[in-house]
């Protein structure tokens, strides 16, 4: 069956704020777009901050300075996000970042510079337009098609389900119906081990086309990737079983509460009957 690229997400284009003079590291400022001051020394201690640390004895031919993971969970303690924030992704955007997990100096500094961005307080102050980005449908569109490439690093072709079901909650949740039943869709079935990038630029087309998550409409017929067809005919299968499980538990409900008033009834009976047995009885004894 055709896959038919519906959704071919543009790219990545990262920093666009070029504005403003690159001043050389010994006048320490420059001016940008924005007419706020620029510090080449002064990035250069904000990387140094998150950096992983040089290796002791490390030669000149020592592999390029980054920050890993450890500099990252606390740059992200420090901006007060948390790691799988989408506002992460999209500062990792800006960046050009090609993997998960790292931030090679070349692409911090220059990622950096191209936004005149020196300081944490700064990078504090640009959330809020990142946070805006994710609002904006061709930004989005670009983002997600990053994180693709993003979460697979430069020479990957294809998404582990378990990440593939994690960073589609946290991007498409907010904005789609029905998404977490496909991340459980892609975990529990077994016809896939991987998501490849046709399958996920394609799913953010699906999701435009059916926003509510209603699939009345929806044509094996058209030209979507097979696992699209699979998680329909899931959806229905499962949606099936959830009625018939949940109609199984209204009858039970129906049952016990029946059985607690027949089980009343015969209390009251019973306690009737006493009534009767002790007065019958005084009537004896008078």
């Amino acid at each position: 069956k055709g896959k038919g690229g519906k959704g071919k997400g543009g790219k990545g284009k990262g920093g666009k704020g070029k504005g403003g003079r690159d001043d050389s590291p010994s006048s320490g400022k420059g001016s940008s777009r924005h007419g706020v001051d620029f510090s080449k020394s002064k990035l250069q201690t904000l990387f140094e901050k998150y950096a992983d640390p040089i290796p002791e004895g490390a030669s000149e031919k020592a592999p390029p300075r980054v920050i890993g993971i450890d500099g990252i969970l606390t740059l992200c303690e420090d901006l007060e996000v948390e790691p799988e924030d989408a506002v992460m992704l999209v500062f990792s955007w800006q960046l050009k970042a090609t993997e998960q997990g790292v931030y090679p100096e070349e692409i911090f500094i220059q990622g950096l510079t191209e936004l005149r961005i020196d300081s944490l307080e700064k990078l504090k102050n640009m959330i809020p337009t990142w946070r805006e980005m994710l609002n904006d449908e061709a930004t989005f569109k670009d983002i997600y098609a990053y994180s693709f490439r993003f979460c697979t690093g430069p020479t990957g072709k294809v998404l582990d389900l378990e990440l593939s079901a994690e960073m589609i909650s946290m991007l498409l949740s907010n904005r789609f119906k029905n998404i977490d039943m496909f991340c459980e869709f892609l975990l529990k079935q077994t016809s896939y081990k991987v998501m490849n990038a046709d399958q996920w630029i394609n799913f953010y087309e699906f999701c435009s086309a059916f926003p509510d998550g209603v699939y009345e409409s929806y044509d094996s017929n058209d030209p979507w990737p097979v696992m699209f067809d699979e998680y329909i005919e899931w959806l229905k299968s499962e949606e099936q079983r959830r009625r018939g499980a949940s109609e199984e538990a209204t009858a039970q409900e129906k049952s016990r509460k029946h059985e607690e008033e027949e089980e009343g009834t015969s209390d009251d009976d019973e306690t009737d009957s006493a009534t009767e047995s002790e007065s019958a009885g005084d009537e004896e004894s008078i």
